[in-house]
């Protein structure tokens, strides 16, 4: 009778449960979505607007690619995420084949003449079997779908390092243009110099090279950017060579904290207790672990379930003949077939699933453990990475600005000599490039951060 309660109880939460499942993939997506885009995706970077390479202009029909806008077409039209999605349906087949039943079998017998008998062999099998594998099929699909989210959170990382590699690789390209641009003026200023007998023509040479050498770190950005949108169209699902437009970074004194993926320092940062206490609770790992516990349980309510063997009865037409001299007569026939669990009660399942109980809890303390040390490093690494850029925006780059414009103004009226400028202009590209790498670093350890607690940061 307990065995038959606890059956109906679980077919009611199954019943319950699967009204839900039809949304999971449109769920999938929104518990994914990022909220809607803000002026600017990524750290400002103070650079003088300048034109950019035709081949790399953004054409007018070219969209410009927000990073709310390249997570979402990712996770809904790129192929791998297509085939982490069919992975629900093979999973909910495991209720198809939680629901089969023993076959009914046709009973035939003869008795050398002496008796026909003629019917069927019907299994009845108890109501709690078909409730306990419901529940178990139940927990399969749940599983799955953890690990449905699970690939589609990993990749939503891998999108958003791909989104911030190309919007720096398209900053670098400006610098190394602005570079470039300015060691062009610099020879003709050099060249004025020399004809003016104020410099050697050794000074000539050496503000070629210069320029030379700017073209050549100017040619390699642009390959960076090829490549960096090359991998950004391929994991989105598109063609390789599509053409695609991120916005840039805009100056940093100018729209403080308004981008999406910004350190706004005049906000509170979240302490780091209060990362793994969120960690604790959206980690997908731990729900995993979780459910396998859950699953596990579940088997070895099924493995207490079938220790009553199914019973079969078989019921039919009987002709006796009753030899020599009759009479012969026609009736039914009933018989009971049923194993008595004496030596096999499935102790053998009973004690293995109680054993994976055991690991399976243990597994969770080390994966809560494994959490703690990820959120823990990531978020040293993401305030190291954010003082970084504070001190770079407040100090470095205002004055690699100032000693630029200086050094190129002191060179023109002749105050300073050919060194002192292109020392300066090497400064001045090595800050900006260092700022750049910079926001990378701190936009990839927002990534891991995010990664670590399971959720996004904003």
């Amino acid at each position: 009778m307990c065995l038959y309660v606890l059956a109906c109880t679980t077919l009611l939460q199954i019943c319950s449960s699967a009204a839900h499942s039809q949304t999971l993939q449109t769920g999938l997506i929104a518990q994914q979505t990022p909220g809607p885009p803000t002026p600017s995706e990524f750290i400002p970077f103070s650079v003088p607007t300048t034109k950019m390479p035709a081949e790399l202009r953004p054409a007018i029909n070219t969209r410009t690619l927000t990073l709310s806008q390249s997570l979402d077409e990712s996770l809904t039209m790129s192929p791998r995420m297509e085939g982490v999605r069919a992975l629900l349906g093979i999973a909910r087949s495991s209720y198809a084949k939680a629901s089969e039943m023993p076959n009914i079998g046709v009973y035939l017998a003869y008795n050398f003449g002496n008796a026909y008998l003629t019917g069927a062999s019907i299994p009845i099998e108890p109501p709690w079997k078909l409730a306990f594998r419901l529940l178990v099929a139940k927990h399969q699909v749940e599983q799955t779908k953890l690990q449905i989210i699970q690939s589609m959170w990993q990749f939503r990382g891998e999108v958003r390092r791909n989104y911030a590699q190309l919007v720096m690789a398209q900053e670098l390209l400006q610098a190394r243009e602005e570079l470039m641009r300015l060691s062009e003026k610099v020879v003709e200023t050099t060249k004025i110099h020399f004809e003016n007998g104020n410099v050697p023509g050794l000074d000539v040479r050496r503000a070629k090279l210069a320029y030379i050498q700017a073209k050549m770190d100017w040619e390699q950005a642009k390959i960076q950017v090829k490549q960096a949108k090359e991998q950004l169209n391929v994991v989105m699902g598109h063609d390789a060579d599509a053409d695609v437009s991120v916005p840039g970074l805009p100056d940093p004194h100018k729209l403080p904290g308004q981008a999406e993926l910004l350190p706004d320092f005049k906000q509170t940062f979240p302490t780091r207790d209060d990362l793994i206490k969120t960690a604790k609770e959206n980690r997908i790992e731990l729900k995993l672990a979780k459910e396998a516990i859950a699953l596990n349980h579940a088997n070895l309510r099924n493995a207490y379930g079938n220790i009553l063997p199914t019973p079969r009865f078989a019921t039919g037409y009987l002709r006796e003949n009753n030899p020599p001299t009759g009479p012969k007569t026609d009736g039914a026939f009933f018989q009971a077939y049923v194993d008595l669990p004496t030596l096999n009660v499935n102790q053998g399942d009973i004690a293995r699933f109680r054993a994976t109980g055991k690991q399976l809890k243990l597994d969770l303390s080390a994966q809560e453990n494994l959490v703690t040390g990820q959120v823990a490093l990531a978020y040293s690494r993401l305030l190291a990475a954010r003082e970084r850029i504070r001190a770079f925006q407040d100090e470095a780059l205002p004055e690699a600005e100032g000693v630029g414009k200086v050094s190129r103004m002191g060179y023109e009226f002749g105050q300073t000599d050919l060194n002192t400028l292109l020392d300066a202009q090497r400064a001045t590209i090595q800050t900006k490039t260092q700022y750049l790498d910079a926001v990378l670093v701190y936009q990839l350890a927002v990534n891991d951060l995010e990664q670590a607690i399971g959720k996004p940061l904003q």
